[in-house]
């Protein structure tokens, strides 16, 4: 399969990182995904193996304090902030129980919540702060950036690009090719054509980091809503790159068993050698 797909789209093989990330990854960060560490040190000793025909693409989770998504965002009947964790329903946005700090966004807020909800995307949940820009838990996990940097180091046309998603306040952003509810006068929140066009046109796609129930499915999801089987093979999850949040593993799971469904790969990554 390899020499086949070879011939039919060319050398380039793309490295897709997603979001990992020091608040994802290390113990004791608001949000570090048990597994991490080890994912962290998993993708550092395969990017050390790759070759220079690989492209390398890092997602980068950014977000400001006040966001959709944060506390800071949300005040309930009583005028406290929600706690982390706590997930907002768009019946506790129109009974009262939970409003927006800015009493102007009210009806953003209603719109935001129920649209989540018919379009089948994760309910609102509110996350510790996490990827702060320009914080020390926004940064490349320690074992991955180095071994990017020893790889950058190798030879001159060895750059990554960088994605940077979620720093508009108003829609939280897991999947790196769009929103979870995009705005159209707001560009950084809707498809981004260019980077499904990168996936599409690659020989393989790897895509892995933090975490398998969120940021690295949903990518996968909207990348490839409107793959063919045939393009679908080009599609690999590395499995022992990534780790569940607590708590969200069946829809993780079902998200992976669907895109399996539709001809996507799974393999380790001490198995891959490119």
């Amino acid at each position: 399969m390899e020499e086949q797909l070879k011939e039919q789209f060319g050398e380039q093989i793309t490295l897709l990182i997603i979001d990992m990330q020091r608040d994802f990854v290390m113990n004791g960060a608001p949000l570090g995904v048990p597994g991490g560490e080890d994912d962290d040190k998993r993708t550092g000793e395969l990017i050390k193996r790759i070759g220079s025909k690989v492209e390398i693409t890092c997602t980068l989770d950014s977000h400001q304090p006040y966001h959709i998504a944060h506390q800071w965002f949300w005040r309930n009947s009583a005028q406290q902030h929600p706690n982390p964790f706590e997930v907002i329903h768009y019946d506790d946005v129109a009974s009262g129980k939970m409003r927006p700090d800015n009493p102007d966004l009210f009806g953003w807020a209603l719109t935001y919540t129920k649209t989540l909800q018919e379009g089948g995307r994760f309910p609102l949940v509110i996350w510790p702060d996490h990827c702060l820009i320009s914080s020390h838990g926004a940064c490349l996990a320690p074992y991955t950036a180095e071994a990017i940097y020893e790889w950058q180091r190798r030879k001159s046309e060895n750059l990554v690009t960088f994605v940077t998603k979620g720093s508009y306040a108003l829609t939280e952003h897991y999947g790196a090719a769009k929103a979870e509810v995009s705005i159209k006068e707001e560009p950084s929140t809707c498809m981004n054509s260019g980077f499904v066009d990168t996936i599409e046109q690659s020989k393989l796609t790897y895509f892995l980091g933090e975490a398998s129930t969120h940021c690295v499915p949903t990518t996968m999801l909207d990348v490839t809503e409107n793959f063919g089987e045939e393009i679908m093979q080009k599609i690999v999850f590395v499995e022992d790159c990534s780790s569940p949040v607590p708590g969200f593993e069946k829809q993780g799971e079902d998200a992976l068993n669907t895109l399996i469904a539709r001809g996507m790969r799974v393999e380790r990554s001490d198995k891959i050698h490119i």
